[in-house]
Order: structure tokens, then sequence, then C-alpha cells
């Protein structure tokens, strides 16, 4: 659904590879899959203003909003030539003293 929402790209769910689990304070849980795209097709949807395909230096690396999205992008560039990729997992608790805190 996050595809299609995000960027009007169709996939084949029985073709998902889960990438990475982000538990993020136990507030929310977020999943990162890889798959193959079923063709070319592409448009910004309705919670984007923008979409397209960069190669991996041109990811604006200091210009993404979330931390786990970096997490995501960089686990999925070591996974890129890995035929059963390994499930990256972090945990972002908040400590006592309310800062964040990241378990692997």
């Amino acid at each position: 659904r996050e595809t299609w929402e995000e960027a009007g790209v169709t996939v084949d769910p029985s073709k998902l590879e889960l990438l990475a689990i982000y538990n993020l304070a136990g507030m929310q849980v977020q999943l990162i899959y890889r798959v193959e795209l079923e063709n070319d097709t592409f448009e910004a949807g309705h919670e984007s203003s923008d979409v397209k395909f960069v190669s991996w230096d041109e990811i604006p690396w200091e210009d993404l909003a979330f931390a786990t999205v970096e997490w995501g992008l960089e686990h999925a560039r070591d996974m890129k030539d890995v035929a059963t990729p390994a499930v990256q997992e972090r945990t972002k608790l908040i400590t006592e003293d309310g800062k964040w805190e990241v378990e692997e």
C-alpha cells in the first residue's frame, strides 16, 4: 500500500523480501522491504511532492527526514548484491533521562 501511496508503484506482495525491522520506542514498528518493480511506471502520490530514481551517489543523505530512512537505504545498498538479504533489526528507545538510544 505504501508504495502506491508514496510513488504510484504497484508490486507483487508475494515477491517482497524483508530487509529491516525498526521498533521506535514501542510506538511504531517500521518494516522495510525490497522488491523488483514490475514496470517503470511511477508518479508522486498524494503523500509525496516528487519521486524519481537516483543512483546511490545521488541520494541526498543530509536531507533525509528520518533516521530509519537512512538506515534502510544504507542496509539496502549493503544487501543489493546478496540473494537472500540479512534482516537488520534496530530498536530506538527513550532513556529515563528522555534521550534517544538505539539498540541493534
